[in-house]
């Protein structure tokens, strides 16, 4: 099931990534040495840190280090500035994560959520992530970042990553701009997708880019006074509903429609490369989604799936409004 598969695929991308980390820490001290105080962790975001991971799913990324103050290069036979010993780590790793081999490669690994997206480095510092957050990161690196979840790296930078993240959630911002920031970027999206394909499950209207939407401006508008983090979007919403922040009703119809979605696209992830098109779809194709979804045929199955997604995209209207 769904419920089971992207907490499982998730646990995989964890473990490749705590064992990969000493080996390639390995490699870079024998050519560069060690720094003093150095040290580095992975964070998740994105679908591994929501643990809704599907067999096609990238990795969203983010590497953080930190080091000694008077740290000014590594030990090594080739000495490196501590940005550049940890550009490298970083470079090695997410070559270790996606070289082709004869098998295969491991994963794609999209770095586009680090700190000033892709016009910046590759591994930030601790004090950089924690000066940017505080006053310099867009609402939509702030939406993304209810996700971020520490899978890697020892124990006291984790514990320091992990108070960074909760402390860039809890700052306090005017609700109204976070639900104006968080339609305008929904509008672009539609703009960029088209939503209009049911079956585009991700950014159809209605579809999954909805509730995180919902569910991600929801935990930063009322983060500061309640306890609604999760980086599991079905946990947030449940969370929302137990904090009177998101209506019962609406939050029974949110996680129904994001557990739907979520078990259509885990089937359409392993079974077919590109869109689907039910036209062209073949009939096991289409009694697999049925069965998975629990709807007595294909037909139902689409029109649970349509009057779903209407009535997610009703509460997208009510929460996030249309900017005037």
């Amino acid at each position: 099931s769904a419920e089971h598969a992207g907490p499982a695929y998730a646990a995989v991308a964890e473990t490749v990534i705590f064992a990969l980390q000493p080996l390639v820490e390995a490699e870079m001290a024998a050519a560069h040495g060690r720094l003093a105080g150095g040290s580095f962790a992975v964070v998740a975001q994105g679908k591994l840190g929501g643990r809704e991971m599907t067999a096609g799913s990238d990795l969203d990324l983010v590497f953080l280090y930190d080091h000694a103050d008077d740290a000014e290069a590594s030990d090594g036979p080739r000495p490196l500035t501590p940005s550049q010993y940890f550009t490298r780590i970083s470079q090695h790793f997410i070559t270790a994560l996606t070289a082709p081999t004869a098998e295969g490669r491991l994963y794609e690994v999209d770095m586009r959520l680090r700190p000033s997206g892709n016009q910046g480095p590759v591994a930030v510092r601790l004090d950089t992530f924690l000066e940017y957050h505080r006053g310099r990161s867009w609402t939509w690196e702030r939406l993304a970042l209810t996700r971020a979840r520490v899978v890697s790296g020892p124990e006291e930078l984790r514990v320091k990553v992990e108070e960074a993240v909760r402390g860039a959630l809890m700052r306090p911002m005017e609700p109204a701009v976070i639900l104006r920031d968080a339609r305008e970027m929904r509008d672009k999206l539609a703009e960029k997708f088209s939503a209009s394909d049911p079956w585009d499950i991700k950014f159809a209207f209605g579809g999954l880019v909805d509730i995180e939407f919902i569910a991600q401006a929801l935990q930063l508008c009322h983060a500061p006074s309640h306890h609604v983090l999760d980086q599991n979007t079905i946990a947030a919403l449940g969370k929302l509903a137990r904090a009177g922040v998101l209506a019962g009703y609406d939050a029974q119809v949110l996680i129904g429609a994001a557990r739907l979605e979520h078990t259509l696209t885990q089937v359409l992830r392993i079974a077919i490369d590109g869109p689907f098109k039910p036209d062209a779809a073949t009939p096991g194709l289409k009694n697999l989604l049925t069965r998975a979804a629990g709807d007595v045929d294909f037909a139902a199955l689409e029109e649970r799936l349509v009057q779903t997604q209407a009535q997610v995209r009703t509460i997208f209207e009510k929460i996030l409004p249309p900017i005037s």
